[in-house]
């Protein structure tokens, strides 16, 4: 084999995790996500709770007839009436990154009624996300990536929302408000 051509091959391609360190991985991504960027109830919102889907599941969304289950659900208990779920989180392995995936699992997610949706992606896959979203027809509210360093984990947001609040507020509300 010709040199030139090994070191251009997609090194994702050439190493293969195992199912278990794929969902080890994942899961102390989630947990670190929903730790820095969803850490609800909080004093601005006391309504709001965080469930953190992976490794085990502990709240899943009824639409329908199907219990979807997004990796992070954040969910408004209002004092009077039902609980709402507010955003969903979809925190993908390098492995995950597909537009099989997104059409399977991301797709149903991303079509809860009234829900803010956010994907997580490792670092260096933003662009493949994007593409895979667009190809699936979905929308996320913002794209960002993770990556653990030696200074700790970090999250880069590579899809901005305009507002800090704009998360929080239903699509339906964004566009009757104008709010980007």
């Amino acid at each position: 084999m010709n040199a030139d051509k090994t070191r251009w091959e997609k090194i994702d391609g050439l190493l293969r995790r195992s199912e278990r360190t794929q969902i080890e991985c994942r899961a102390a991504a989630a947990r670190q996500i929903a730790d820095a960027r969803f850490k609800f109830p909080s004093a601005e919102f006391p309504s709001y709770k965080t469930f953190v889907n992976v490794p085990d599941v502990t709240m899943t969304v009824k639409v329908g007839d199907a219990d979807l289950v997004p990796d992070i659900v954040v969910i408004e208990h209002p004092a009077s009436g039902q609980p709402v779920v507010r955003m969903a989180v979809i925190v993908a392995a390098p492995e995950r990154v597909t537009v099989a995936e997104a059409k399977e699992r991301w797709a149903p997610i991303a079509s809860i009624p009234g829900v803010t949706l956010f994907v997580y992606v490792p670092a260096g896959y933003a662009d493949e996300a994007k593409r895979v979203c667009a190809e699936a027809k979905i929308e996320p509210e913002g794209f960002r990536t993770w990556r653990n360093t030696p200074m700790g984990f970090e999250i880069a947001d590579v899809g901005e929302a305009h507002s800090a609040v704009r998360g929080l507020i239903p699509k339906f509300a964004r566009r009757a408000l104008g709010v980007r």
